[in-house]
């Protein structure tokens, strides 16, 4: 196969070629040698004749060669497309079933009634469905690892809890976290495999279309879950979690060191944010914005005023 500059480029150069050819060609019939060629031709001029002839022989032969080349990458061109189109359907393909799964995902919200034999019944009062049940779960997730932090625990006490309680968090939930996981690996697999030149391109796509719940439940999965094993390389070379916005607590705190100290930092921060925070305007425009924040600061402090001041919200 060839490389895809020499695809880009290979057309002009054989037109150009092409072009080369003829406008020599032309140019020796348009001069008098060749008429002087032909009128004056004798037994002696022999040799000359045939050079000439040898002469055209060497252009056919190129343009013929040229031709071949033409139909070659033609056919591999077309070859590529069919390739390429094959690719993107099996994709979206992939990608409708990982939405229907999403979908068909459920959260139920269980009250539990003592009876009087002893046991305890359970009926579901609430539940959720599709992307709303990805954030109940995730929601409990994080409830369950804060109401088990102890005070003065290190963040590297931490992080071990927080490995610790997904693995028996998981188990409740692995029929639909499960199934989700092991879809959206296999279609990340796909696109790194199949996808040559384009694979960032299609990654992105992917990653976009995810939400933050299940980006923070990914992450959780690829350190301490199933996705250890094989899923954790493709998260750190394609960047996967990072859309991941961290909720502005100590376990966000947390869960941020932890992705860094297990995955990398490449996990979180893609090639194309580090070029675009190099960019000047860029720059330029945070610089702003950090001295625009410094004095808003300097006159609440003049004032006595809090540096909280201002509306919070949550999502």
């Amino acid at each position: 196969m060839l490389p895809a500059w020499i695809k880009k480029r290979f057309r002009t150069l054989l037109f150009v070629g092409v072009l080369l050819l003829w406008g020599v060609s032309l140019w020796l019939l348009t001069t008098d040698l060749l008429p002087y060629l032909l009128v004056n031709f004798s037994d002696n001029d022999l040799v000359r004749s045939a050079n000439l002839g040898n002469t055209f022989g060497i252009f056919s032969a190129l343009m013929a060669a040229f031709a071949a080349a033409g139909a070659i990458l033609a056919l591999s061109e077309q070859r590529s497309a069919v390739r390429r189109q094959m690719f993107v359907t099996t994709l979206v393909g992939m990608l409708d079933r990982l939405q229907q799964t999403v979908q068909d995902t459920d959260y139920f919200v269980l009250e539990a009634t003592p009876l009087e034999n002893g046991l305890i019944d359970e009926r579901a009062v609430a539940s959720q469905t599709g992307q709303s049940a990805f954030y109940e779960i995730s929601q409990e997730l994080r409830l369950y690892i804060t109401e088990n932090f102890m005070p003065e625990m290190s963040d590297h006490a931490k992080m071990g809890l927080m490995i610790l309680l997904y693995r028996g968090f998981y188990e409740d939930y692995k029929d639909s976290l499960g199934h989700f996981f092991r879809q959206l690996y296999h279609i990340v697999k796909y696109i790194d495999e199949s996808g040559e030149d384009e694979c960032e391109r299609f990654i992105k796509i992917v990653r976009a279309s995810l939400t933050n719940a299940q980006l923070s439940l990914l992450s959780y999965n690829s350190i301490s879950g199933e996705g250890r094993i094989k899923f954790s390389k493709y998260i750190t070379k394609y960047s996967l979690l990072h859309n991941l916005a961290f909720e502005r607590d100590e376990l966000g705190k947390v869960e941020r060191l932890l992705i860094i100290d297990r995955l990398g930092l490449s996990a979180l921060v893609s090639k194309t944010e580090i070029n675009d925070r190099l960019d000047a305007e860029y720059i330029a425009t945070e610089g702003s914005n950090t001295a625009s924040l410094e004095a808003f600061r300097r006159f609440l402090n003049e004032r006595g005023l809090s540096v909280n001041y201002g509306i919070a919200w949550h999502n």
